[in-house]
């Protein structure tokens, strides 16, 4: 099997609404992770850190992490941040 294409995603520095402004929380995500846990009741995806400002715990971009991504011909490929990149976000 032929390796996937490897593209660096990256940020436009010059763009003023530079960073992230929201996350979303789905049951299939393009990557998984396992998120930290405190206790044993919170083994699931996410760890409450606290409940009434409605805070959670977990993994937003984990660096050089490939993720699969189809084209528009139906063709894999891979994609990652750098840790620099998500810094930057």
């Amino acid at each position: 099997m032929a390796e996937r294409r490897l593209i660096e995603l990256t940020i436009d520095e010059e763009n003023e609404e530079l960073g992230v402004n929201a996350i979303s929380i789905v049951e299939r995500p393009a990557f998984s992770n396992t998120f930290v846990a405190f206790s044993e009741e919170h083994k699931q995806k996410f760890a409450e850190v606290n409940k009434e400002e409605r805070l959670l715990a977990g993994a937003f971009l984990i660096p050089n992490k490939k993720v699969v991504r189809i084209d528009e011909n139906h063709e894999e490929y891979d994609v990652f941040f750098s840790a620099e990149t998500i810094k930057k976000m």
